[in-house]
Order: structure tokens, then C-alpha cells, then sequence
């Protein structure tokens, strides 16, 4: 599979995860800060990302979420529970992609 291909194949999850808004807050030392959502999107990206690195080594890795969880995640209230999960699924996904790496070179 090429890279345009995987893109494509991920374009849906890919703008349900586009669609959290990406609010900060500044904190009192001026510093902008990510709120919980914006936190959670990255954390997604994240995930996909390793998933589109898979594909693109033709690894076998199980999906992430169902089409439901993944509605689930993007829907507000952005809570640590979700935040939590995004984190353990980014890790999860974090290993899987690096042994898939080591049978091949190609990064999405």
C-alpha cells in the first residue's frame, strides 16, 4: 500500500479526530496551556499515526477502537477518563509500531 492509499483509507477517523477543537488556556505564567480536548486530539493523532506507519509495513495490529468508541472520544465532555485512555492507546500502539518498524523502513 502507498502512503496516499493509507491516507485515504484513514481520511474518515482522521476528520472525526480533526473535528475536537484545539482550545488553550493561558496559565499565570503566560504560558499557553492545551486544554483536555486538544490534549485528547493529539494523543489520537498519535494513534493513527502508528496505525498508518503499520499499514504501510503491512503489520498486523488489531484496531484501536471501534467506529462508536471513536465517536465516543471526539463527543464532549472531554474527560480524564477518555484523556487516560487516549494515553494508554498511544502508548499501546507506540510499542506495536516500533516492533512492526523493525521488519521495515517506511514511516506515513
Amino acid at each position: 500500500m502507498t502512503s496516499e492509499e493509507v491516507n485515504q483509507q484513514y481520511q474518515p477517523i482522521d476528520q472525526l479526530i480533526d473535528s475536537i477543537p484545539e482550545d488553550t488556556v493561558v496559565g499565570e505564567d503566560g504560558l499557553e496551556y492545551g486544554k483536555s480536548g486538544y490534549l485528547l486530539k493529539l494523543r489520537l493523532m498519535k494513534v493513527i499515526h502508528h496505525c498508518k506507519n503499520m499499514k504501510l509495513n503491512d503489520a498486523e495490529f488489531p484496531a484501536p477502537f471501534t467506529k462508536s468508541e471513536l465517536a465516543e472520544l471526539v463527543a464532549k465532555p472531554y474527560t480524564k477518563a477518555k484523556l487516560k485512555r487516549a494515553k494508554k492507546l498511544q502508548e499501546q500502539y507506540h510499542k506495536l509500531d516500533d516492533k512492526a518498524r523493525k521488519k521495515g523502513d517506511r514511516v506515513a
